[in-house]
């Protein structure tokens, strides 16, 4: 594959990957919606939805940071820039919530490690499962 090939299929990857973390949300939403803890209130989707265009954003800007897209992809790469990305929307999301115009804004700290664990399954499992098809072993 030359690297005229390999830019269009990185940004596909990429694209991949932030559709897939805003999935992570979604199902990160049901399973603390399925898992709720006793004397704790869950809220309405729309309360947390905010914590998503922080997420995003800062998942399209780390990923590439940390060379998950490069020529040699690992899974120790992709979870250090998973960590990472959490890490910064966590920090930007602490920051906004103190801001007037995010007053009302909810932050979950069991949605957000719902989240990264859910994301990091997604991302990674569709790797290997790419890797799997391009090596030739594919079932």
């Amino acid at each position: 594959m030359t690297d005229a090939e390999k830019t269009p299929r990185a940004i596909d990857l990429w694209i991949l990957d932030l559709a897939l973390t805003a999935v992570s949300f979604l199902l990160a939403y049901r399973a603390r919606v399925l898992f709720s803890v006793p004397g704790r209130q869950i809220l309405p989707f729309e309360a947390y939805a905010p914590s998503l265009a922080v997420i995003a954003p800062t998942w399209a800007i780390v990923l590439p940071l940390f060379g998950v897209y490069s020529k040699q992809p690992s899974l120790r790469r992709l979870g250090a820039a998973v960590a990472a990305a959490w890490l910064a929307a966590i920090a930007a999301e602490f920051v906004l919530m103190k801001t007037e115009v995010f007053i009302y804004w909810t932050s979950s700290r069991v949605m957000q490690l719902f989240t990264l664990v859910i994301n990091f399954c997604l991302l990674a499992s569709y790797r290997l499962l790419l890797l799997r098809k391009e090596s030739g072993r594919w079932l």
